[in-house]
């Protein structure tokens, strides 16, 4: 009832997301549709952002350097990955994380897809950058990028989970916020499916 008369009349900045209560569970074993074939554990990246309302910012740069290493060092060549997913980057992010892996000479444009934007609908309702929180990664990744990797649309994705790492303490003390991005590469069994 007092909502139709005292609503919460603050603005969002365009780089702030929309929290995702979303879950995703999963079973691993040794026998099943899909394998991680290799992970690649993330380092600690201070992007240099203190803005709490720009987690996409704070991230990217982790991401891009998570991208970076796997393409260094990876036994799959970037070329032969279907997709590079990232967790929550938004729009933001996700344009940041292709500004800075194009400066280093590698182009993911057509490749690169976050979780963040997935959850909505381009055109849709308002959603600023996207969504945002680990949810992101575990329900984009068990209820549509493992079925379409059923489906046979893609054999191997590199899916990166982007966190970052703040209180609201150290954001008030104008601290920068530090990202991370781990990754792991999974792979369709072409035989049992």
């Amino acid at each position: 009832m007092f909502s139709e008369y005292f609503e919460y009349g603050g603005q969002r900045t365009p780089s702030a997301s929309w929290t995702a209560t979303a879950a995703g569970a999963f079973i691993l074993g040794d026998k099943g549709k899909f394998r991680i074939r290799e992970g690649i554990v993330g380092k600690l990246i201070d992007g240099a952002t203190k803005d709490s309302s720009n987690m996409g910012a704070a991230m990217a740069p982790a991401a891009a350097d998570t991208i970076l290493s796997y393409h260094l060092h990876g036994s799959v060549p970037l070329s032969e990955v279907d997709l590079v997913v990232t967790g929550d980057l938004g729009r933001v992010g996700r344009e940041l994380l292709l500004s800075l892996l194009s400066k280093e000479g590698l182009s993911l444009a057509e490749k690169h897809r976050d979780c963040g934007l997935l959850i909505y609908e381009e055109g849709g309702e308002d959603f600023h950058s996207g969504a945002s929180g680990c949810g992101c990664s575990a329900s984009v990744l068990s209820a549509c990028l493992l079925p379409a990797m059923e489906r046979g649309e893609y054999k191997r994705i590199l899916f990166l989970s982007t966190g970052a790492l703040m209180s609201p303490q150290s954001t008030l003390q104008k601290h920068d916020i530090l990202g991370i991005a781990h990754g792991v590469l999974i792979e369709r069994e072409d035989d049992l499916c």
